[in-house]
């Protein structure tokens, strides 16, 4: 990838800021360290992507906040809207995935990870507001 695919990639990080704040404004704690520990290792992959420890990191707490959400998700009785926000995003990321390491269209890969990022933001602050 070039600088400006994942210079995108890092400034769409940043939403993950806003689920983050709405949930600490909520009083929902434990969503708002979910979202925002995504935050954090989100801007610290994607400032410079690199194949090491903070793709790792980034990935592991990537699924532990999701693993999470489905479960809050679940206990708030959210979980069908959720899904289906989830559902979409998640085909975005394997959308992208197909065109990173297969097709080698980092273009395409980086604009499908752009929807992605805010697909997954949309319900990260579905379960934020209700």
């Amino acid at each position: 990838m070039i600088a400006e695919q994942y210079n995108i990639l890092w400034a769409t990080s940043w939403i993950a800021f806003y689920p983050s704040i709405i949930s600490l404004y909520n009083k929902k704690y434990a969503l708002s360290l979910a979202t925002g520990s995504v935050f954090i290792t989100s801007l610290l992959y994607w400032r410079k992507p690199a194949n090491n420890w903070k793709r790792i990191l980034d990935i592991y707490i990537v699924k532990m906040c999701l693993l999470y959400q489905i479960y809050y998700a679940y206990k708030e009785e959210k979980i069908l809207p959720y899904s289906a926000i989830n559902i979409l995003s998640i085909s975005c990321y394997y959308y992208g995935y197909y065109y990173y390491y297969l097709t080698k269209q980092y273009w395409t890969y980086t604009y499908f990870h752009f929807v992605f990022h805010i697909l997954a933001n949309v319900g990260n602050i579905y379960l934020s507001i209700n």
